[in-house]
């Protein structure tokens, strides 16, 4: 579960950005990054989400996952 922040690491030498979904899929955060990130969540309510991470400009998705918010 995450409660502030999540850690995000990529291989990839392209630019990424993190998309954040709530389960009824509404867009809730957006966040550009390079190759490490620490993306602040501590606006997100209590809820379970899914994100996807693409690259830029090749919008190719390098990863999906969801995570739980508890406050």
């Amino acid at each position: 579960p995450a409660k502030l922040f999540i850690n995000l690491e990529t291989n990839s030498p392209e630019k990424q950005q993190i998309e954040i979904y709530t389960l009824s899929s509404q867009l809730v955060l957006s966040s550009s990054f390079n190759q490490q990130s620490k993306i602040d969540i501590s606006a997100l309510p209590s809820g379970t989400y899914t994100y996807k991470v693409k690259g830029i400009p090749s919008n190719k998705i390098t990863a999906t996952n969801k995570f739980n918010v508890i406050r």
